[in-house]
Parts: C-alpha cells; structure tokens; sequence
C-alpha cells in the first residue's frame, strides 16, 4: 500500500525515514529510500506515538522529553496548534498545553491556563 505524498512528506518531517531504512522495513533491492518510505504502512497512531502525543506539525515539535521548551514558536505556529486567544498577546514565557488541551505562549509564569482549567504539560522542541 503507497502513503500519500503528504503523509510521506510528514513522515520524513518526523525524521522516521532514517529509522525505516535502518530497520530495513519496506526495503526492496534497488529502490531509492524515498520509494522504499513510501511502500510502508504507517499508522496515525505510530506517527502519534512517535510525538508522543502532540498534534502532526512541521516544527517536529512534540511532547517527548527531553527537549528545549520553546520560548519563540514560528508565526505559523497556531496553524498546527489550537492556540488560546492570546497566544500572541502574552508572549513571555514557553509554549505549554492548558488542561483544556489548548496552547498558551505563557508557560512558567504565575497565571498561565488560568482560564482554560490549568497548565498541563510543556511543548518541546528536538
């Protein structure tokens, strides 16, 4: 079964590709790693489990520790994550996921995801 060119090109984001090829898994003799990345079955649940949890993005942003927090997202950065109404308007802290499982840009400061049921988890970037 081939991957979507999207998908594929969200899993090289990911950096699964080297992994794929190392582990031999869709290798063929004399296929290209691109071809062999395409010819493997990729669940929505392992690339999930490969962020361990956090929502597909381009960033390779994920919840796996250990990271950097990240204290300055890229503009597009609520494009992939649904971000609080203020994400923009309170920039002095690191990303963090609020309880209600939006994101704040306010993480470690005293009252952020005040509104929206507490501070979860941080993001991070790798």
């Amino acid at each position: 079964m081939s991957l979507p060119r999207h998908l594929v090109a969200a899993v090289a984001a990911l950096g699964l590709l080297g992994l794929m090829a190392v582990s031999g898994a869709g290798s063929a003799s004399g296929s290209t790693a691109g071809q062999r990345a395409a010819s493997v079955d990729i669940s929505s649940a392992q690339m999930m489990a490969a962020r361990c949890g956090a929502p597909a993005n381009p960033f390779r942003y994920s919840f796996c520790k250990p990271g950097k927090l990240i204290y300055k997202p890229p503009s597009s950065f609520c494009h992939y994550f649904h971000c609080i109404a203020s994400f923009w308007k309170s920039t002095k802290g690191y990303v963090i996921q609020c309880r209600d499982l939006t994101f704040s840009h306010s993480g470690g400061r005293s009252g952020s995801c005040s509104s929206h049921r507490g501070n979860y988890r941080p993001l991070y970037a790798h």
